[in-house]
């Protein structure tokens, strides 16, 4: 009886050694990717005149941007609505579009609601500090945006019911990988 007791515990340790002898046979590596930082600048709040044509409405700039690997942009997203009241039922639509210098001059693109303006990597791990947009055509390029500007739609200042409106710009950023 012993005899088999004295087996049966030499088994047990020797099956209980056995995954401490297994896990010595692994490297855990792990690693730390550090986060992107910036700062994101938006155009000021502003009152729109009543009845004004196009207005420019500032620029979207960053600054102090640090940790954007090769290949790493800051995409940053504007959605907006028409200007709305509380007290009355019409409402005054809107458009941006933005504008910047080429080699052939100013060129003046809509900015349609949920459309994004992409701020690209440069190689000493910063962003660029104006937005680009892609011009896709023969021969595609990307020119910086200097100004975003606001304009009524049509005839939607005579249409509009007196009152006190708001009208709201989002700009929605986030650290995007380039496809």
């Amino acid at each position: 009886m012993r005899k088999v007791l004295s087996l049966a515990l030499a088994f047990v340790l020797v099956v209980a050694a056995a995954p401490a002898a297994f896990a010595a046979n692994t490297t855990t590596l792990t690693t730390t990717v550090p986060p992107a930082t910036y700062t994101l600048n938006i155009p000021a709040d502003q009152t729109i005149a009543y009845g004004s044509g196009t207005v420019e409405i500032g620029n979207v700039t960053v600054t102090e941007s640090t940790g954007f690997a090769y290949g790493k942009n800051l995409a940053v997203t504007v959605t907006y609505d028409a200007f709305k009241s509380d007290a009355v039922s019409t409402t005054i639509p809107f458009k941006l579009s933005q504008s910047g210098s080429t080699s052939s001059g100013v060129k003046k693109t809509d900015l349609a609601s949920g459309d994004q303006l992409v701020f690209r990597y440069k190689t000493d791990g910063a962003v660029s500090e104006k937005a680009s947009i892609l011009v896709a055509g023969a021969s595609s390029y990307y020119y910086s945006i200097d100004s975003i500007s606001l304009s009524v739609v049509g005839d939607a200042w005579g249409k509009a019911l007196a009152g006190e409106y708001t009208g709201t710009i989002t700009f929605t950023a986030e650290v995007v990988v380039e496809p």
